[in-house]
């Protein structure tokens, strides 16, 4: 199958991390000396901006989602078992702070180019897939000094898992299923850079790859 599908998301009360507003620090003035007391009350100062996160942001998501499915079997018979799965999306976003209506960003996290391909193998009890997925650059969120917000952008990145298993279908073992997985393959880095420059690097992680083996048992 071929499918084709487009979505658009009206974004309200988004979290502007950087809004200002007004408090009241009345209820602070007993911390103070009855002279310091006397000077704020008669400069009317007790009304002070403080800087907190708000839900003052708005904007929206939208794209375009393919997806396709392909078992070989449907092309010869001789390939029976073996078939591939790929999604691509494209998607656009603006998001704007109360704060600084002017500015428009995308959506924290949001990649506009995101592609999975999966080439697979099932048949007689045996499993076997490989699964690639790639991401365009994005605005990343990391928490900085005091875990204040700070956005820089996150590099593009190909992530590639693959898993081998296998269910005996008949005899003394039959219901017991093995699998192994492997996620990160080529164990790609997480990497943010500041001003869109590649150079000026600031985060640099490798998470390694992870392993795992499982077994099931069905009666």
């Amino acid at each position: 199958y071929l499918a084709l599908a487009g979505y658009y998301k009206h974004l309200t009360d988004f979290v502007d991390p950087n809004n200002n507003t007004s408090y009241d620090f009345s209820s602070l003035l007993p911390a103070l000396t009855p002279a310091q007391q006397a000077q704020v009350i008669a400069s009317g100062q007790q009304i002070g901006p403080v800087k907190i996160p708000d839900n003052t942001g708005d904007g929206y998501v939208a794209g375009v989602e393919a997806t396709a499915s392909l078992p070989f079997a449907v092309l010869t018979e001789a390939l029976d078992g073996f078939g591939i799965f790929a999604s691509g999306t494209w998607t656009t976003s603006d998001v704007r702070y109360g704060s600084n209506p002017t500015q428009a960003l995308t959506l924290p996290g949001l990649s506009k180019w995101v592609a999975t391909g999966t080439a697979y193998f099932e048949k007689y009890g045996f499993q076997a897939r490989m699964t690639y997925r790639y991401r365009s650059s994005f605005l990343a969120e990391i928490a900085g000094l005091s875990a204040n917000p700070e956005f820089r952008t996150g590099a593009a990145e190909g992530v590639l898992d693959a898993q081998l298993g296998y269910e005996f279908q008949d005899g003394p073992l039959k219901g017991l299923a093995i699998l192994a997985q492997v996620k990160n393959l080529t164990d790609e880095p997480f990497v943010t850079y500041d001003l869109g420059d590649r150079r000026l690097v600031r985060d640099y992680q490798r998470y390694g790859r992870d392993y795992y083996l499982g077994v099931t048992y069905k009666f």
